[in-house]
């Protein structure tokens, strides 16, 4: 199996989540990652999950982020 939550577990409190790391990666959108996430765990871990996506989405592809705004 591929590891989507690059630098995360795809296990999060049982739940997997590798399907939106997955989402997150193809589209780079954060609110689309949020959403996904909110299906699966609660809010708060939502919210810190999408935050550091979001900053690791900026490290690891600026130019695609950037493209993006």
């Amino acid at each position: 199996m591929k590891d989507y939550c690059t630098m995360f577990p795809e296990y999060w409190r049982g739940k997997y989540i590798g399907d939106c790391c997955k989402l997150h990666d193809s589209t780079l959108s954060t609110s689309s990652f949020y959403k996904c996430l909110r299906g699966k765990v609660d809010i708060i871990s939502a919210s810190i999950i999408t935050l550091g996506g979001s900053v690791g989405c900026w490290i690891k592809c600026p130019i695609q982020m950037l493209k993006r705004i």
